[in-house]
């Protein structure tokens, strides 16, 4: 790797940084956010549908920049929009500020996503996979810190303006470097030859869609409403917090972990291994007491359970179907509808049942993302041929 590759890959794994931070950070501040606006928890959770109708209008609508215009300048844009929507966050009272800020974040968070695997993919075109896995991890890095700097200032005066205001330094600490690094060159396309019929391509697609509606549905649950669960269950803040960020470390070191699992297993053997594992933890602690190593256990075990599983499903994408930019706007369509809809339907429901509420949608959601992953696997077999064609775009999406 030259220098300018070095620098350009460094740019981008900190960038996933401020997006881990941007994504991670609605979590630990909900309850406070709540408070701020004067709404309850069903009411406050429409946020989680703001900020994924602004991951689904950017990915309809800005997810070809990359291929138009030098990435850097359009992906510190992006950048600076994310520290702008963090500095106005702590300083709106009434809920459908907040909510059309939150708009903003996800559109933001969707052209930082989508430009950090262009870019990297273009700057290590020989060795993009090893890349790409490595600003997963950095993603999980910054949602690891967010909830820690969020502790840091949560019995502080004034601790949501510190607390979002620290996210926006840090983020336009790295827009402003993005400035003054220079651009790799995008390939708009890489093309191999494939001989998957269309019609079996669709059916495919389509149960890939819902798969990834339930799978990225639940852990849109659990990332956003990890730290409220534990509150709720009769956690200090302080565990709550600590809680929050183990959930994340978790996540970091299962996409760490994902890196060398890759080059050994099969994309459909991580998934199976990882979303049952995933499932059988919801099982039991459906039925364990809540207490402090119960809650320990739910954000480790499920931090590392769910880690692989998004990647995988969309190498298992590449390999399976015939991937064009079409299909892979609606997989990213199908995620981001799941995102929305799963910690929206908790915060429906928490209030009137409770807390363990959290853990039952989990348990559904994975329940039903399992059935459908199997009978994609066995249409697969029958359907699509291993010489598939596969059409790779210089962008990806990824939910938290």
């Amino acid at each position: 790797m030259n220098r300018t590759a070095l620098t350009q890959t460094i740019l981008y794994a900190l960038a996933f940084i401020s997006l881990g931070l941007i994504t991670g950070s609605l979590g630990p501040t909900l309850p406070a956010l709540a408070a701020q606006t004067h709404v309850s928890a069903s009411e406050i959770s429409r946020l989680f549908i703001a900020r994924a109708l602004g991951t689904i209008v950017a990915a309809a609508t800005l997810g070809k920049l990359y291929d138009r215009y030098a990435g850097h300048p359009v992906l510190a844009a992006a950048l600076f929009g994310g520290a702008a929507t963090m500095l106005l966050v702590p300083h709106l009272d009434a809920l459908p500020w907040l909510f059309s800020t939150f708009v903003g974040v996800g559109i933001c968070s969707l052209v930082i996503n989508v430009g950090g695997h262009t870019l990297v993919a273009a700057a290590n075109p020989e060795r993009a996979a090893l890349f790409l896995n490595a600003i997963h991890f950095t993603f999980g890095l910054g949602g690891f810190l967010a909830p820690l700097i969020a502790k840091q200032f949560a019995k502080a005066s004034g601790a949501l303006p510190w607390t979002y205001g620290v996210f926006a330094f840090v983020i336009v600490t790295v827009a402003l470097s993005a400035l003054f690094v220079p651009s790799p060159n995008v390939k708009h396309h890489q093309q191999r030859t494939q001989t998957a019929p269309p019609q079996h391509a669709t059916s495919l697609l389509l149960l890939l869609l819902l798969f990834l509606f339930l799978e990225v549905g639940a852990e849109g649950i659990v990332s956003g409403w990890m730290f409220s669960y534990a509150q709720r269950s009769g956690a200090e803040s302080t565990l709550a917090y600590d809680m929050n960020s183990g959930f994340w470390a978790a996540f970091t070191l299962g996409r760490l972990a994902g890196i060398p699992l890759a080059w050994r297993l099969r994309p459909h053997t991580i998934i199976l291994m990882h979303l049952c594992g995933w499932l059988a933890l919801t099982v039991v602690l459906c039925f364990l007491p809540v207490v402090s190593w119960s809650l320990w256990l739910c954000a480790a075990g499920m931090g590392l359970g769910m880690a692989p599983v998004f990647p995988s499903t969309m190498a298992l994408a590449q390999r399976t179907l015939h991937v064009t930019g079409k299909m892979t706007g609606w997989l990213l369509f199908g995620a981001a509808c799941g995102g929305m809809f799963g910690p929206w339907l908790v915060g429906q429901l928490i209030g009137r049942f409770g807390p363990r509420v959290f853990l039952w949608i989990v348990l559904g959601q994975l329940i039903g993302a399992l059935a459908v992953i199997v009978y994609f696997f066995s249409r697969a077999e029958k359907e699509a041929p291993d010489d598939a064609t596969v059409e790779v775009l210089p962008s990806g999406e990824e939910p938290i």
